[in-house]
């Protein structure tokens, strides 16, 4: 029913969500302020590079998608892994669509995070 749509779901920490992957891009970019940089910085191999880029793409994943912030002291909303999986759903609809001068973004969207670039890995 939503295929041809081009939306996507993902769990926002307490619930599934659709989310609209191009405006869901632009306030990912826009909260990372230089995209390209904290994405490759984030597949550094360098851990002193490569963590403090994995903070910051997890907390402009959670601002960006609206993302429930995680309470440790009950367990709800949204981990770093639910983190990586919307960022991976994101990506993977983005793929499927295909780009448009109109739409194309400034920074191409990765097909993943590289494995060294995993947000809950290395922590």
């Amino acid at each position: 029913m939503f295929s041809d749509r081009n939306i996507f779901q993902y769990h926002d920490g307490s619930a599934l969500v659709w989310g609209d992957p191009l405006a869901l891009q632009r306030r990912l970019y826009l909260a990372l302020h230089d995209p390209d940089q904290v994405f490759a910085d984030a597949a550094s191999p360098d851990a002193a590079v490569r963590l403090p880029a994995l903070g910051l793409l997890v907390e402009a994943t959670r601002s960006a998608f609206a993302m429930q912030p995680f309470d440790p002291t009950t367990g709800q909303g949204a981990t770093e892994e639910h983190c990586r999986l919307a960022l991976e759903a994101l990506w993977e609809c983005l793929a499927k669509k295909k780009p448009t001068a109109a739409s194309s973004p400034t920074s191409p969207a990765p097909t993943a995070l590289p494995p060294q670039a995993s947000i809950t890995d290395n922590l």
